[in-house]
């Protein structure tokens, strides 16, 4: 419906969203409206254009300037609509200028000031005016999504030495984009686009977009990997949006080991918070402090392990065949099984990653054969650091109960095996 259109700022120029109120350029004779005047004129008295303007506190339309001429619809159809709304509401009508109108508009939807990228590829009008430096399978078709401290950058390694996966190149200074989650999002879709490589067929001739079939399966997976985005509110809307047939993978680790991974990260990076604080009193008495800063620490430690919560938010805009929860327990220990079930998600060939990957005996988790030798992740993963303390882990035992027992729920409501975390001895023993 157009009352669901949305305006935006972007470099400091706002938008607002144009209604449609049904007169186009050939409609400007009684003769060449559909359904002739009667229809118009029922738009205006309860009908479209009516439910457009009650729906809207601010409504702006467009009509092309030969509605004014001849028949002169654009001059009747307004009449119409303002004297019923007169005759028939409360509604006070009024015009202001367009620059106070853009400042009233965004102070009534200050969460439209954001603009949301869509594909322009998907729409050839929209692909017209697309500058033609720019391809259209330079976006991801796959997505790493978290959350932080899961075994996402180890998944990301070893998807990346399939031949038909590529990866995004780094940014200046990191390695995930935080595209839909952060303040990269104003940097615009170009900005976004320039990090993915353009993939080209077998002859070495660039994909031409096919507007009619846009879903279809593709020969090359484009992965990129943002662990933030899992937790993000705003992040399933926004990749929905530009990548609505994106293929979604979130690992999932028992939340207490979670949080404790991710206070120990926060510690070897020096964080000045998470050194005047140890981990057992951030998670048992943060959530009272006064001290913000310590209060954002716990938040960011214990969130995204609600993991029922954020997947439910992700399901609202993505169908379930679309997304894939992987074990990070299982990722840690077998690697070659998850792998098999990612490729079967992706449909890519099935590569054997039992002699793509081995155990490191000085590292303890398994790394990638690179020329018969094993190359590993850096220093800073798979660190060891102090047992969390037992009061400590039964809290959040306890704290996370309930959310785990929601998590099953959902899983098993989708028909999704449960992490181990989450299974008993005896589903254990039956795999």
């Amino acid at each position: 419906m157009a009352y669901k259109r949305r305006g935006f700022i972007y470099r400091g120029v706002k938008v607002l969203p144009r209604q449609t109120c049904g007169l186009y350029t050939h409609t400007f004779l009684k003769s060449n409206f559909p359904g002739g005047l009667r229809r118009l004129t029922e738009s205006a008295r309860g009908g479209e254009i009516f439910d457009i303007i009650v729906h809207n506190p601010i409504s702006i339309f467009m009509t092309h300037i030969s509605n004014y001429g001849h028949d002169r619809f654009a001059q009747y159809l307004l009449t119409e609509v303002a004297d019923f709304l007169h005759t028939w509401t409360n509604l006070q009508l009024s015009s202001v200028p367009p620059k106070r109108l853009a400042s009233e508009y965004f102070a009534l939807f200050p969460e439209q000031e954001q603009p949301i990228w869509l594909d322009p590829c998907r729409d050839p009008r929209h692909h017209k005016i697309w500058s033609k430096e720019n391809f259209c399978y330079n976006l991801p078709n796959a997505i790493i999504i978290g959350p932080q401290k899961t075994g996402t950058t180890a998944l990301l390694d070893f998807m990346t030495m399939h031949p038909s996966i590529s990866r995004n190149a780094n940014t200046q200074h990191f390695e995930e984009m935080q595209f839909f989650s952060g303040k990269n999002y104003n940097k615009g879709l170009q900005w976004y686009m320039q990090y993915f490589p353009t993939i080209h067929n077998e002859t070495n001739v660039t994909i031409v977009y096919n507007y009619s079939k846009p879903y279809d399966e593709p020969s090359h997976i484009i992965l990129e990997k943002s662990a933030t985005y899992f937790d993000s509110f705003d992040a399933p809307l926004k990749m929905w949006r530009l990548l609505p047939s994106v293929k979604v993978i979130a690992i999932l680790i028992d939340p207490a080991k979670r949080a404790y991974s991710w206070y120990q990260h926060q510690l070897a990076h020096k964080d000045p918070i998470a050194m005047s604080i140890t981990f057992r009193r951030l998670v048992l008495h943060a959530r009272s402090s006064s001290k913000k800063s310590r209060f954002a620490l716990r938040r960011h430690s214990l969130n995204p392990g609600m993991y029922a919560e954020h997947l439910g938010r992700w399901l609202k805009f993505f169908a379930p065949s679309q997304l894939l929860v992987v074990d990070g327990e299982e990722l840690a220990e077998n690697p070659v099984r998850v792998m098999e079930r990612v490729q079967a998600f992706l449909n890519v060939t099935v590569l054997d990653y039992g002699k793509m990957l081995r155990k490191s005996p000085k590292k303890g988790f398994f790394c990638k054969v690179v020329g018969g030798h094993t190359k590993c992740l850096g220093k800073s993963k798979g660190r060891d650091y102090p047992r969390m303390k037992v009061s400590t882990w039964k809290f959040l035992k306890k704290f996370y109960s309930i959310p785990n027992q929601k998590l099953g729920d959902l899983l098993r409501k989708l028909h999704m095996p449960l992490p181990r975390f989450l299974q008993s001895s005896q589903e254990r023993s039956l795999q």
